[in-house]
């Protein structure tokens, strides 16, 4: 992690993730907070939680009992809730993806703000079937670097 984040921001990533762990809601910390998790910059935005379009109802009643804020806005693939002014999306139905116990197995256990929790990355969002490509271009660049060392000793 690089960088401060904003302590508003982790204080309702914290309560979010409460409120869905008590309830027993699978979820992952996706969007700003887990590129920041990664060595990212710092989010100056909100909270997304990655949840399964069945938790739905179990998440915002879980909020709600925690004094949470909570909307249905009209997208169809989100809910929101706020902890106190931060907005946090759950997000259940996201773009390419479909969250069910492969996508929960694909996501990284870290500890963020003192909270072990589930972090969605990149390779996440990737098809099953595309993920095998990623080394190709971490393979490349090895060689790359292997042949100008090669080529500088010779010399």
């Amino acid at each position: 992690m690089t960088g401060t984040q904003d302590p508003a921001l982790l204080e309702a990533l914290k309560h979010g993730a409460r409120a869905l762990r008590e309830a027993g809601i699978d979820h992952a910390v996706g969007g700003g907070i887990a590129v920041w998790a990664r060595g990212g910059p710092p989010t100056e935005h909100d909270i997304d939680f990655v949840i399964r379009e069945a938790d739905v109802e179990g998440a915002l009643r879980a909020c709600e009992q925690r004094g949470m804020r909570t909307a249905t806005p009209p997208e169809g693939w989100l809910v929101k809730t706020w902890h106190e002014e931060v907005l946090i999306d759950l997000i259940f139905r996201p773009t390419g993806i479909t969250v069910d116990d492969a996508f929960f197995a694909r996501c990284e256990t870290m500890n963020v703000a003192a909270i072990t929790m589930p972090i969605s990355c990149f390779l996440t969002a990737w098809r099953v079937p595309l993920r095998h490509l990623f080394p190709i271009p971490v393979g490349a660049a090895t060689v790359g670097i292997l042949a100008v060392l090669i080529g500088w000793w010779r010399q």
